[in-house]
């Protein structure tokens, strides 16, 4: 049965005509042990949520355990500078990587690598996807 399901997904993908690096996140399989997957985020819990776009945009917004920031359109070099910023930050936010369906793998798998590096994402530090929510059950969305 999951030869089956694997050679249907193997056909799928092959008659899309969709190259590798056009898929990402659960599409893009590299994804690091260790990092959290959606689901609670804790009771004021800030968080980055970085979101890498189709076109290699990067966005960040900020949810500081009340409200969200403003989305921001960001530079690889500034992303890198707040990732060097984030582990004297008091309290520390988690990083939560959110790349579009369509985003380089590439890119995910940079931006996720240089997350990985710098942060202890090891211990739950950072996280991947869609579906986040506060303790209260109220949706984040970045």
């Amino acid at each position: 049965m999951k030869s089956l399901r694997i050679a249907l997904f193997a056909g799928a993908f092959i008659l899309s005509g969709c190259a590798p690096q056009e898929f990402a996140s659960g599409s893009c399989p590299n994804t690091l042990s260790g990092w959290r997957t959606p689901g609670e985020i804790g009771h004021q819990v800030p968080a980055y949520f970085v979101t890498i776009e189709s076109n290699g945009e990067i966005l960040t917004s900020l949810w500081n355990g009340y409200r969200m920031s403003a989305v921001e359109k960001t530079s690889r070099q500034a992303l890198r500078q707040l990732i060097q910023r984030i582990p004297v930050m008091l309290p520390e936010p988690i990083v939560i990587l959110k790349p579009a369906p369509k985003a380089s793998c590439g890119d995910v798998e940079a931006i996720r690598a240089e997350i990985d590096a710098k942060l202890d994402c090891k211990t739950g530090r950072c996280g991947e996807g869609s579906g986040w929510y506060e303790l209260s059950g109220m949706p984040l969305i970045a």
